[in-house]
């Protein structure tokens, strides 16, 4: 609100309570209207939201997600989208696929690729992550350009395939990581549910 006709004369948008006290004054405020900016608004959020700690933000959040949440689980994943913050209410629907079912719709997976094609990046993806010794993120990047390297695929549409799989997303928290969060069990359920909306029926 301070800065909507109003500006400090050097670069510094960031103003605690205190440095507006000190530095704001009426005699600079613009005759003509201000602009109120929604989007301007939410990225001042975002950074206030980033210089929280992540047991601050998760003490924040505590209105904003379902009692029901396992907290542990939560506690794991709020650093996974704390710097893509803009709204603590956002993070209910980045965080959503961690604490319910899913159920991807084949038209995100397919939509910018080939069903066939599709349909081979989860088959290969679900044997690969079956075999993985240490489920954790080292080994879940690995196996997952791995893949794109042998079907000589580029890695986002990779990615994108499993993603919608996975989580029910085109876009949220980190892939690999998140795979970890959720762990070896569902997500390869879900990747198996999702080669059943893409028509290969039943999974052994």
């Amino acid at each position: 609100l301070a800065l909507i006709g109003w500006a400090p004369g050097t670069e510094e948008e960031i103003f605690t309570m205190d440095d507006l006290v000190a530095k704001w004054r009426i005699d600079q405020v613009q005759k003509a209207g201000g602009k109120w900016d929604k989007d301007r608004l939410d990225w001042f959020n975002g950074v206030w939201i980033r210089r929280l700690s992540v047991a601050q933000l998760i003490e924040r959040l505590a209105p904003f997600v379902p009692k029901e949440w396992d907290r542990d689980v939560l506690a794991k994943a709020v650093p996974l989208i704390h710097e893509r913050m803009r709204t603590l209410v956002e993070a209910r629907d980045q965080l959503d696929f961690f604490f319910n079912d899913v159920s991807p719709e084949a038209a995100i997976i397919v939509q910018e690729n080939d069903r066939a094609r599709s349909i081979r990046v989860l088959a290969r993806t679900e044997a690969a992550l079956r075999a993985l010794p240490s489920f954790d993120t080292a080994g879940i990047k690995a196996a997952i350009e791995a893949i794109a390297t042998e079907l000589n695929w580029k890695l986002r549409p990779v990615t994108l395939v499993i993603r919608a799989a996975v989580t029910g997303k085109r876009i949220g928290p980190p892939l690999y990581e998140s795979i970890e969060l959720l762990g070896k069990e569902k997500s390869l359920a879900r990747i198996a549910h999702a080669q059943d909306l893409l028509g290969e029926g039943p999974r052994a």
